[in-house]
């Protein structure tokens, strides 16, 4: 049995570390075990975009955890270079949406209420926020504050700072079980050893439901497939986006094109048809992308609940466990709120949004997609 520790968090991506983040800085001693390598499953794999996809499309509580992160990560990011070296690469992109059909809803209703702007473009105005775009197109919708993080080195540098402040990793252990006495949460079990701590969080993504304790929460895996090119740095500046595929550029060139939406169960795989369908729709946007070759594809699975509003709280009836997960695709740029939204409630006090909105109990409205699977 290993030393006790005030909070053990099962699941290393980065909901799990930023929790670990904002709850270290209260002083807990903290053990993060994950079944693999730290946050090399969704938050690896996923595109870092600090925005859902049309955001005005999903549930109030979405976009308020999404515009808490918004507001602050600029400052984690330069806070975890300083402290690291590691630049997790936070990068106002601005985001171009092409052929928006529900354009005037979206002004009308969603940037008024958030005090967002959205700026409508033309087929003469497009080339001028992003040259590279098809020609062809007639309509957009531009964000111009819509950052990106590069979140495998935001990940790295996560890891590295709380390496740096004593918090113990334990990798490529999977917990099987949560033990309890008198219905409060002490310890989680693998094969091979016990993690006894005052505090549980299940912090899990996809596989955060496997527990018979939390067989309240409906958390399913979804699959997104990924392609990659290389260009040069500042070949494309915007992340551009049409009929929910987009492209990413990074700093150095790198430009990334996703992403799928595939219900595998926890089958994790790439395909040829998906490569050539990515393809296709990176050259739809972006046609000069034709000169540059795929060097990279690759997958992962999404932690998807009944309508991307996560599981956030302590368990109904369980003291001293609690969740963080359910983000579906939006695990990085509502990570840094929910984080926040946990600490307060482990912290019992007062948080900037309605708990109950999140809680594991309350009813989530099943999307057409999910219900249909």
């Amino acid at each position: 049995m290993t030393s006790q520790t005030d909070i053990v968090i099962v699941g290393g991506g980065v909901i799990s570390l930023l929790s670990a983040y904002l709850l270290e800085q209260q002083g807990a001693r903290i053990t993060i075990v994950d079944k693999g390598e730290v946050g090399r499953e969704s938050s690896w794999a996923g595109g870092g975009i600090l925005s859902p996809l049309y955001p005005w499309r999903y549930p109030d509580p979405i976009n308020t955890l999404s515009q808490y992160s918004q507001q602050h990560y600029q400052a984690l990011s330069e806070t975890l270079y300083a402290e690291t070296g590691v630049n997790p690469e936070w990068l106002r992109s601005g985001l171009l949406m092409l052929e928006c059909k529900d354009s005037q809803q979206a002004i009308k209703t969603w940037a008024t209420h958030y005090q967002k702007r959205l700026q409508p473009m033309n087929q003469e105005g497009i080339p001028y926020c992003e040259p590279r775009v098809n020609k062809r197109f007639e309509q957009a919708l531009y964000q111009a504050d819509i950052a990106q993080v590069r979140n495998p080195w935001l990940v790295r540098s996560l890891k590295a700072y709380l390496s740096n402040k004593k918090v113990k990793f334990v990798e490529n252990t999977a917990i099987e079980k949560i033990d309890t006495i008198h219905n409060r949460a002490i310890a989680v079990r693998s094969r091979d050893g016990v993690y006894p701590a005052d505090k549980i969080i299940i912090a899990g993504g996809a596989w955060s439901g496997q527990f018979s304790a939390l067989s309240m929460l409906d958390v399913r895996p979804v699959m997104g497939q990924m392609i990659l090119f290389k260009t040069s740095p500042g070949w494309l500046t915007r992340i551009v986006m049409r009929a929910g595929k987009y492209v990413i550029p990074r700093a150095d060139g790198h430009l990334l094109c996703g992403s799928t939406i595939e219900w595998n169960g926890f089958e994790k795989v790439t395909s040829h048809r998906v490569r050539k369908e990515l393809y296709a729709a990176a050259l739809a946007m972006i046609p000069g992308l034709k000169q540059f070759e795929i060097i990279k594809q690759w997958s992962g699975l999404r932690p998807g609940s009944p309508n991307g509003v996560p599981y956030i709280g302590e368990h109904p009836e369980i003291s001293g466990l609690y969740v963080n997960t359910g983000h579906y695709r939006y695990g990085v740029v509502m990570g840094l709120a929910s984080a926040q939204l946990l600490t307060d409630i482990i912290q019992q006090r007062p948080s900037f949004v309605d708990k109950e909105k999140y809680a594991l109990t309350t009813h989530r409205e099943a999307s057409h997609e999910f219900i249909s699977r």
